[in-house]
């Protein structure tokens, strides 16, 4: 049977697990679908009181627990590693509208970022963090660009973790997470997320970007139209997505910078203020 998994790093991140899960149960099949799981860090005694879903527990180190959204990758490997062929990865800050369509006609489903951040612009030279990660992954640079997804600028291949939809299971996040391993007893690594915090916080994003490309090169495909919308980018997005289109959004610290759009305020503004963004790292 297909899954659904989801991290909860932090005790404030207890409200939005049980709005996503509200909305898959009112809102879409997916739990006649998949088994619904939430992974939670052992470390923390987080405890997902939710009818139906299961909990999974995953370790993380203490070195690795400050290091922004790598629990979350390796909470994505253990919840990865109890699936078969399919299953769904996903942020819990997230909430869906409308059924998403699980489509299987390709392996691996998952969209370019927003904006290019730490991403290289195509057709200018790699950047030492992108250079050394190919290197490491055994990467050639042959590859068409990506259009980020709200700022519209042309890049090399760089994907949003944010949400996945996996129908044949290479161990992407196994990957993932040796890699973090390795990558962060690399020299060149540490100087660069050292020096600078972006880098820092988005290191976990380029290194996904690189197992996806190892283990699924060209089957890459972006998720349905509508699905895993960056509400926090609307204000920001050229020809932003109609709410009406939208299946599912990742709020993020959306309702904090622009408040509750109006077509969405019966099911946000009540929760509002339980289920803003929460630093940990």
């Amino acid at each position: 049977m297909k899954k659904l998994g989801f991290y909860i790093g932090h005790v404030n991140y207890l409200p939005h697990a049980t709005l996503l899960y509200k909305s898959i149960l009112e809102n879409t099949q997916l739990s006649e679908e998949c088994q619904i799981y939430a992974v939670t860090p052992e470390n923390l005694n987080l405890t997902a009181a939710l009818m139906g879903v299961h909990q999974l527990k995953v370790s993380i180190e203490p070195g690795y627990r400050a290091i922004p959204y790598v629990d979350k990758m390796f909470a994505a490997a253990a919840f990865e590693n109890i699936c078969d062929d399919e299953y769904i990865w996903m942020d819990v800050d997230s909430y869906f509208f409308k059924n998403l369509e699980y489509r299987k006609s390709t392996e691996i489903y998952a969209n370019p970022v927003d904006e290019k951040n730490i991403g290289d612009i195509f057709g200018e030279e790699r950047s030492d963090l992108w250079r050394t990660l190919f290197i490491h992954f055994n990467l050639s640079d042959i590859y068409p660009f990506l259009t980020t997804r709200v700022t519209k600028e042309k890049i090399y291949p760089y994907y949003n973790a944010s949400m996945v939809l996996v129908n044949n299971n290479k161990e992407l996040f196994q990957k993932v997470k040796y890699s973090i391993y390795e990558l962060m007893n690399n020299e060149s690594i540490k100087r660069i997320i050292t020096s600078s915090e972006l880098h820092r916080k988005y290191i976990h994003q380029a290194i996904f970007t690189c197992a996806i490309l190892k283990l699924y090169n060209k089957s890459i495909k972006p998720l349905p139209y509508g699905a895993n919308y960056s509400l926090s980018f609307h204000e920001k997005t050229p020809t932003p997505i109609p709410y009406g289109d939208v299946i599912s959004i990742k709020y993020h610290n959306a309702f904090e910078k622009n408040g509750v759009p109006n077509i969405w305020k019966e099911i946000f503004e009540p929760v509002k203020n339980n289920i803003k963004e929460t630093w940990y790292y």
